[in-house]
């Protein structure tokens, strides 16, 4: 069983996201943020085994949420969750810490797969966008 933070500033996704993890997956949320900022403020925030941040939150969005992040824990373990499939910030997101990428619209189908994935110290990308970043 994982320890899940999620950082989304759309309250409804993250309170489904919650559902999904907990009932579903049978992983804890052990905490939740609106944005970066709110994140990086949480107090158990050392104890989770894994996180998904939204790339684009208000205050501190998600890149700069996640550099700050692997700065301070160096072994943490985000991915990336955006309502865009836009292969251009791929390397971007790699830079600042992400090991993986899930689509909103698919996440309920990738992120099985992406929290295993992650968990084994492997990246998760699609094949469509390995390929794009030459992994």
């Amino acid at each position: 069983m994982l320890k899940v933070i999620i950082a989304d500033d759309n309250e409804t996704f993250r309170k489904g996201l919650v559902f999904y993890i907990e009932q579903i997956l049978g992983h804890t949320v052990i905490g939740e943020a609106g944005n970066g900022k709110k994140l990086l403020e949480l107090d158990n925030i050392q104890l989770a085994d894994i996180m998904l941040i939204d790339i684009e939150m208000p205050e501190l969005n998600g890149i700069e949420a996640t550099q700050k992040l692997s700065w301070m824990f160096r072994e943490v373990k985000v991915i990336a969750i955006s309502a865009y499939s836009d292969k251009a910030y791929l390397q971007q997101l790699i830079g600042a810490g992400f090991k993986g990428y899930v689509v909103k619209k698919n996440i309920f189908n990738d992120l099985p797969d992406a929290l295993d994935c992650v968990m084994k110290n492997d990246y998760y990308f699609t094949s469509k966008d390995r390929e794009s970043i030459g992994k």
